[in-house]
């Protein structure tokens, strides 16, 4: 027969086993999610950065007179191409006689579809990058 403190000891390591399994099972999904959060914002706003270089890109060859309007909608979607969503692209001009008007070239696309896990919830509403530039003359 086993002494009594010999016996003790090993009922505490017995007991005190599965702790550590229950803990880990209330600790992995919050850290789950905490981390695909993380990633879920980064891939966001890597995505909202490209817009925004297209959307400068566009109006900067617009305001040089190097595109028109219509060229630079297409060269704003040709710079996204590589992302597999539809963006909405609009280009504006200044009026006819207003010699260094404001070029704008605004991209949206919406957020649900912006995001790598659909969340309607997180990402209601839609991206957009809005650049606007002085015309040259």
């Amino acid at each position: 027969m086993k002494p009594w403190k010999d016996w003790r000891r090993e009922w505490r390591k017995r007991a005190n086993s599965g702790s550590a399994a229950v803990e880990f099972a209330i600790v992995l999904p919050i850290f789950l999610m905490i981390l695909f959060g993380i990633i879920q914002f980064g891939a966001v706003l890597f995505l909202h950065t490209n817009m925004v270089s297209a959307a400068r890109e566009a109006a900067r060859r617009m305001a040089v007179a190097e595109m028109t309007k219509p060229q630079a909608e297409v060269y704003a979607q040709t710079y996204l191409a590589d992302w597999s969503l539809i963006f909405t692209v609009v280009a504006t001009e200044p009026p006819v006689g207003v010699a260094n008007g404001d070029v704008s070239v605004q991209i949206t696309v919406p957020a649900a579809d912006a995001a790598l896990l659909n969340f309607p919830i997180a990402w209601p509403g839609t991206l957009t990058a809005l650049v606007t530039m002085r015309r040259e003359s």
